[in-house]
Order: C-alpha cells, then structure tokens, then sequence
C-alpha cells in the first residue's frame, strides 16, 4: 500500500503543479480540484505510515536472510575445517611412513648384518 499510495501522490502533486497556471488562469480554485483534495486527504501522515511499514518489513526480510546467510558461513567453515583438517593428516601420515621406508632402507643393511 505504501509504495502505491506513494507514487499516487507524487503523481498528483506533479500533476497539481503543472497545471497550476492554468486552473488560476481559468479562474479556479487550486483547492477545489481533485488533485489538491486528494494530497489534502492523503497527506504525508498516510504515505510516511505506508513507507515505515514497507520499510519495516524489507528490515526483517533482512535479517531473517542474513540470519540464514550466517548458518550457511559456519556450516561451510565446519566443513572446510574437517576436510582440511584431515587432508593435512593424511599427508603428514603419507610423509611420515616415506620417511620411516627410507630410514628402514637405509638402516636395514645394519639391521641383517650380525655382530
């Protein structure tokens, strides 16, 4: 309601003011037209009623969104951490049991010769 009621009024008060030399020219009153009666009876207290509640609602879309937005981060965070976490020890395992073959290889000679 408050969008439409909005840009009616501008409208009108656009339609008003261009017109104006011409309804004084004509002898009329600027307040007896239509127009004026309408910006008199739907003046700034009811648009600003409509606009505050338009503009209330776009708020708590708002934030419900970001609200959602908010869980999707820390459920994407916890995933990456959990497969990063275990990437990295995966890696270092794989690292780990290279090193340990090559220090077997190595030393292995020592090991099968007796003393």
């Amino acid at each position: 309601m408050g969008r439409d009621l909005g840009n009616d009024y501008i409208g009108r008060v656009q339609k008003l003011q261009h017109n104006a030399a011409a309804i004084n020219a004509s002898g009329r009153r600027l307040s007896d037209t239509a127009d004026s009666l309408f910006i008199m009876a739907n003046g700034m207290e009811s648009v600003w009623g409509g606009y505050q509640r338009t503009l209330s609602s776009f708020v708590k879309l708002t934030v419900r969104n970001s609200d959602r937005m908010n869980m999707v981060h820390l459920v994407v965070l916890g995933v990456e951490g959990i497969l990063l976490t275990w990437a990295s020890v995966t890696y270092m395992w794989r690292m780990a049991q290279q090193v340990d073959n090559q220090c077997y290889a190595m030393y292995n000679i020592f090991l099968s010769v007796p003393l």
